[in-house]
């Protein structure tokens, strides 16, 4: 939901480090290993309880995989179409992981937790998969295109979002079990936004 405002409102603060990186010759496919190997790490800190750790390298995570994509586009010039769209996938692939490793880490820290997870993973599915068969469709690539490799049409949960949630059980770990739920229920709302969205448009979008 507030993807395109954020990624808008960040890109001119992502511009000097992405240029700085692809300059060096850095690939994009190793600032995505980063944000992973930061996310992972999180993910142990989050089990072991050490919230405001978990914090930290959750969202410098999130920095690094903000640059990845500004990276391979500044060296979309010795790139080929296909190994950009790879580099779109695994993106999306590192992505998923930390996603689903936070929450896990936090039934592996909290036991109580494990039921809420497990209904917030299943959702996650949905959802990625109504996302895979939005973007493979060729539908929204005009609507919603914004040079990514996936084509990521809008709805109520979106990393942004994700990002909040995930944040907020980490400063708050007593609202964890609500927050599970809250977004497990907008997460699946989102997947039936997409199936709508998909059986509305028109086959030449």
């Amino acid at each position: 939901m507030l993807d395109h405002r954020l990624r808008a409102g960040l890109a001119p603060a992502l511009e000097r480090p992405a240029v700085s990186l692809a300059r060096a010759g850095l690939p994009a496919d190793v600032v995505t290993a980063v944000g992973l190997g930061l996310g992972l790490a999180a993910a142990v800190a989050l089990a072991g309880g050490h919230c405001l750790v978990a914090l930290a390298l959750f969202l410098a995570g999130r920095v690094a995989d903000g640059l990845d994509g500004p990276v391979a586009r500044l060296s979309g010039g010795t790139r080929p179409e296909r190994a950009r769209r790879r580099g779109g996938y695994v993106d999306l692939g590192a992505d998923m992981i930390v996603y689903v490793a936070y929450p896990v880490a936090l039934a592996v820290g909290r036991p109580a937790l494990g039921a809420a997870v497990a209904c917030l993973l299943g959702a996650y599915t949905l959802n990625i998969i109504t996302l895979l068969a939005a973007s493979r469709s060729g539908r929204f690539e005009r609507l919603h295109g914004d040079g990514r490799s996936l084509v990521f049409t809008p709805g109520l949960v979106e990393g942004a979002e994700t990002i909040a949630v995930y944040s907020l059980w980490s400063l708050f770990p007593s609202w964890s079990a609500p927050l599970l739920w809250i977004l497990t229920i907008a997460v699946v709302f989102t997947a039936v936004q997409r199936m709508r969205m998909m059986s509305r448009a028109p086959s030449r979008a």
